[in-house]
């Protein structure tokens, strides 16, 4: 009995120090992912809207969009949340796709069209959106498709979907922004370009309000999954004491 109370304090200790820590840890863990080759599509945002917001501005200060840039951002984390798709990365991508909304190839701002998606040559534009937020939904739809088997919580809007399910080599085959080389696109890395624009946003200076909801939302985190161990272990201890 005594072992068992000793643990639990123990782990009580555990507990109280990493809620006192986990501010700290929050810009190490950033660090440590950003440079992690391994950064996989699913998961939470890193960057904050503002971030992404400023990024885009400052590198084009008039983007070919057919909504404000705050809107399109806005869009972006919103969709990709539904789907457990990182937003700021998605984000990232049709940044790299678009030439910071330049765009200048076969497709047209006009189209909504974010990734190129049915694209496949100089002379065809692919497919069309009547509105931006489809246009991200699309783009969303077709990176959960690509990295996942779980099905959309919006209805399809991505004509390529059905596809690529029905294609084993790309169907849930891509966990990480890396994977994408090859499948998404023939270019190699075309990952890294990705994240190398996603690293240029996080670089963004964030304002003290905006910090502090990041740093609160990943306390909270963490919180959580420490409790969720801290648990596992407490009911692992009072097993073997029986």
């Amino acid at each position: 009995m005594k072992k068992l109370c000793l643990s639990i304090c123990l782990l009580g200790l555990t507990l109280f120090s990493s809620c006192d820590l986990a501010q700290a840890q929050d810009f190490k863990a950033k660090a440590v992912m950003i440079s992690n080759q391994n950064l996989t599509i699913l998961g939470e945002n890193l960057a904050t809207p503002e971030q992404a917001v400023r990024l885009i501005k400052t590198v084009n200060p008039k983007p070919l969009l057919t909504c404000s840039v705050e809107e399109l951002v806005e869009h972006y984390f919103q969709e990709a949340q539904k789907e457990g798709i990182r937003g700021d990365v998605a984000l990232s991508q049709a940044l790299l796709e678009t030439g910071f909304f330049r765009y200048g190839g076969s497709v047209d701002y006009r189209q909504n069209n974010f990734c190129g998606l049915g694209s496949t040559g100089k002379n065809v534009g692919g497919a069309r959106f009547t509105d931006a937020k489809l246009g991200v939904r699309a783009h969303i739809q077709h990176l959960l498709v690509y990295s996942s088997k779980k099905a959309p919580s919006e209805n399809v809007v991505d004509p390529r979907f059905e596809t690529v399910k029905k294609i084993p080599r790309l169907y849930a085959s891509a966990k990480t922004w890396h994977d994408l080389d090859g499948r998404w696109a023939m270019s190699r890395p075309y990952g890294s370009k990705i994240l190398d624009i996603h690293s240029r946003m996080l670089a963004i200076p964030v304002s003290p309000t905006q910090k502090s909801v990041a740093q609160k939302k990943v306390a909270a985190s963490k919180e959580k999954t420490e409790n969720k161990n801290i648990k596992a272990r407490i009911q692992a201890i009072l097993k073997n004491e029986k």
